[in-house]
């Protein structure tokens, strides 16, 4: 009678441990999204216990090649993936992958708080990252030697830079890199010479310049009145389904985009 008992209980625990079923989702990419998507997840896993979502960042490009070799479900990306990327998924998949935009973003340029400067423009933004423009003085009033900051390579928010501040040359040898964008704020906060450049949210305790006269503000990125305005994306090789259909559905809900918009971004819906 005691060996049934315990079998009876060991079958009672097997059978609760299958209905108790943990889903998971593997997100890599843009260290852009990064924040945010840990937010996101964070309130996702929270209404849903059953799942667990990792979200790593290192860029969009690193998110891209996790995606192709299978080793992320999602790939966060802040630029459009390139013809030779959507190739190599066709070429593998025979599938031209889903993108999904969730949010609208603006390219900011971040300086020092006590920077007494409030609006660049593009043409001296490249004088800058280009090496050209070395001093503060000759854009504004501060006498110090600009220390401009950039992101990595594998970054879409350089690529951005690069494709439409530098009209595609390349940066200046002497300028620093920072792995992702909270390094760059940090320096940024510090310094009073620093200038950098990232997402308009989770911008730290940095000044965001006006940039040829208009701010990154919620109204001007929603309308492209300010310069440099952007979509954040997931993208997946096929149409998802099951748990990440829902987790991406819910992004796109109410709920999901008044995170979006509560983070800084501008919501699509």
């Amino acid at each position: 009678m005691r060996t049934v008992l315990i079998i009876l209980i060991l079958l009672l625990i097997m059978a609760c441990t299958s209905a108790q079923r943990y889903e998971k989702i593997v997100i890599r990419g843009s260290d852009t999204m990064y924040q945010l998507m840990e937010i996101l997840s964070a309130v996702y896993m929270k209404n849903n216990p059953s799942v667990s979502i990792y979200v790593t960042g290192g860029g969009t490009e690193f998110g891209f090649h996790a995606i192709e070799n299978g080793l992320a479900d999602i790939c966060m990306a802040s630029r459009n993936l390139y013809s030779d990327e959507l190739k190599i998924i066709a070429d593998k998949y025979q599938s031209l992958g889903v993108s999904y935009l969730i949010a609208k973003d603006a390219l900011s340029i971040y300086v020092n708080m006590g920077n007494k400067i409030d609006d660049i423009s593009v043409a001296q933004l490249k004088g800058i990252y280009l090496c050209n423009i070395k001093e503060w003085n000759l854009i504004g009033d501060d006498n110090l030697t600009i220390v401009p900051f950039r992101r990595l390579s594998t970054s879409g928010t350089y690529h951005y830079f690069k494709s439409h501040i530098l009209d595609g040359e390349e940066f200046c040898d002497s300028i620093a890199t920072e792995g992702t964008q909270v390094d760059i704020i940090n320096q940024v906060e510090i310094n009073p010479a620093a200038i950098g450049f990232g997402s308009v949210g989770g911008h730290g305790n940095t000044k965001l310049l006006k940039v040829e006269g208009f701010e990154p503000s919620q109204d001007n990125i929603k309308k492209d009145k300010y310069p440099l305005t952007r979509y954040l994306q997931l993208f997946t090789i096929s149409e998802p389904q099951g748990i990440i259909k829902n987790f991406i559905d819910w992004i796109m809900s109410k709920e999901g985009q008044k995170i979006v918009r509560d983070f800084g971004y501008v919501s699509l819906y």
